[in-house]
């Protein structure tokens, strides 16, 4: 009799079959649990290779990342997924992305390079695109087109006088000049500078017939054209440079 209440006792506490699967399944078992996905940070990026202040167009190119920090290396961060960055200085920049999610952080660093900024304007070609076609109501010539050469001086010196385009009409333009070009502004490259048409006279003075100033440090050394026009004034023209150190 005891013996028999023993045996039912001990078989009152073993678990059924049922049981023992369902604690596997819920405690993970052999075969259970959730696989730790960690993030993979990366990154590619355009833009460089240009003069400041330019614009670096970062693309996010992270795996299973949520969450994004990002060091452009010149004290400017961000938080968005594919961000854009200006630079304003030239130098190596070591740029920092931080992708991020539950189970943890990875992290992958590149440098950009933003190039010196230049010291000389290469002029290579000057295109007049308009130019006034009465002098103070009366013709330039008489019976005939002006005679439209350029002259560029700086600090009262002349650098280039341009080929003379002779008898100029409406149906020449727009006129190129390339004689006398390339020239290089160096030492004047932080002052400033004026380009001014004249039509050649062979006995009297030549006349003026309007310009432009520039500085050439001033541009944009990311744009090899520069544009001259003004409401004032019936002349406007295009000149083409390089920039150089």
């Amino acid at each position: 009799m005891l013996a028999m209440m023993a045996a039912a006792l001990i078989a009152g506490c073993e678990p059924e079959e049922d049981d023992v699967v369902n604690n596997n399944n819920n405690n993970g078992g052999s075969g259970g649990g959730e696989e730790i996905v960690e993030p993979k940070a990366d990154f590619s990026f355009s833009g460089t290779g240009n003069y400041p202040p330019c614009t670096i167009t970062f693309t996010n190119k992270s795996q299973n990342a949520d969450y994004f920090s990002w060091d452009f290396g010149d004290g400017g961060s961000s938080s968005q997924r594919s961000p854009s960055h200006k630079y304003n200085d030239s130098g190596i920049y070591t740029v920092t992305l931080r992708a991020s999610n539950s189970n943890g952080t990875d992290v992958i660093t590149k440098t950009v390079n933003i190039k010196q900024k230049p010291t000389k304007m290469k002029i290579t070609k000057v295109v007049l695109q308009k130019y006034p076609q009465m002098d103070n109501g009366e013709n330039w010539d008489y019976m005939s087109g002006p005679d439209i050469f350029f002259k560029i001086t700086c600090n009262g010196s002349t650098l280039v006088t341009s080929g003379t385009h002779t008898d100029a009409a409406l149906s020449h333009l727009p006129i190129t000049y390339t004689n006398n070009l390339p020239i290089t502004i160096s030492s004047n490259f932080n002052q400033r500078c004026e380009i001014d048409f004249y039509d050649y006279d062979d006995f009297d003075p030549d006349d003026w017939m309007g310009g432009y100033y520039f500085t050439p440090s001033s541009y944009n050394f990311n744009n090899n054209v520069i544009h001259f026009s003004s409401s004032n004034s019936e002349l406007e023209l295009y000149m083409y440079v390089e920039w150089l150190q």
